[in-house]
């Protein structure tokens, strides 16, 4: 697993990852859940990056949940099941949350002892699928 809700720290950060995870219902999407200080949001948005390639996801893609926001992203092919994203929340192009690492694979990880015999033998399934992808492309 790479999930690290620390991989990258800034001082006195007003936003914190509260964790992350996957939604599972139509396709594979990440989902990761913030808790921000300031009582406007509007100018947040989330940069997630890999070793090669920047994403921004703006506030208004954000879902409103109990206690903070969602933010999704679903911008990995089915070979990069195991490739770690980084997250950071930025406000007005200033970072002000700690850089949050994860991947797919992490919460495939995460579920494995699970007792929910139907998820662990989709995500095994799935995990299969996407090393045989990676594999097909490499």
């Amino acid at each position: 697993t790479v999930q690290n809700v620390a991989y990258k720290t800034i001082d006195n950060p007003t936003v914190t990852w509260k964790g992350g995870g996957l939604n599972l219902v139509d396709a594979v999407t990440m989902r990761f859940k913030i808790s921000a200080d300031s009582a406007s949001c509007e100018n947040l948005e989330v940069k997630v990056e890999t070793d090669d390639r920047i994403w921004t996801i703006p506030f208004e893609a954000f879902t409103e949940t109990t206690g903070g926001y969602y933010v999704y992203f679903s911008g990995l092919n089915a070979g990069e099941m195991s490739e770690p994203v980084y997250l950071t929340v930025y406000e007005n192009d200033e970072a002000v949350s700690n850089t949050l690492s994860y991947s797919i694979e992490s919460y495939a990880y995460s579920k494995q002892n699970s007792t929910d015999t139907n998820l662990t033998n989709l995500l095994e399934a799935m995990m299969k699928y996407g090393n045989a992808a990676y594999a097909y492309a490499n």
